[in-house]
């Protein structure tokens, strides 16, 4: 997406926004849904590669979105401080738009799911509890 920020001194750099979803485990993927309207729904997500990964199942509501159109928006707050003097909120977020795919390759779904489970439940991986299954 082209447009510029209202307030374009704060917009990051690509690799500031990069480095803030590299920390970051939950965000907002926003599809485009039924009779037009959006459908959004928060989740967990590891950024590896230059890439958003999420975990989905094989079939349901956000796979179909995204199979009829790939365009998608996802969203992650990694901070947020309400300041009450100035009756606003600072941020530090990452706004993403691109196209999804899902992937069909079992090797590359088995990497990504080790690197979701590293990210979010390490302590299964280290403790040898953590079984990755082809999905």
């Amino acid at each position: 997406m082209a447009r510029k920020m209202n307030h374009a001194e704060r917009q990051l750099s690509t690799e500031q926004a990069q480095a803030l979803l590299a920390k970051g485990k939950e965000g907002v993927l926003s599809v485009n849904g039924d009779n037009g309207y959006p459908y959004a729904v928060p989740l967990n997500y590891v950024y590896q590669d230059g890439a958003i990964y999420i975990h989905t199942s094989k079939v349901g509501y956000k796979v179909e979105a995204i199979q009829a159109n790939p365009k998608v928006c996802f969203t992650a707050v990694l901070f947020s401080e309400i300041i009450e003097a100035d009756t606003t909120t600072k941020f530090e977020s990452v706004v993403a738009t691109g196209d999804a795919v899902l992937l069909t390759d079992d090797a590359e779904k088995e990497k990504i799911m080790e690197a979701i489970v590293r990210s979010l439940a390490p302590s299964n991986i280290e403790g040898g509890m953590a079984t990755i299954q082809r999905l």
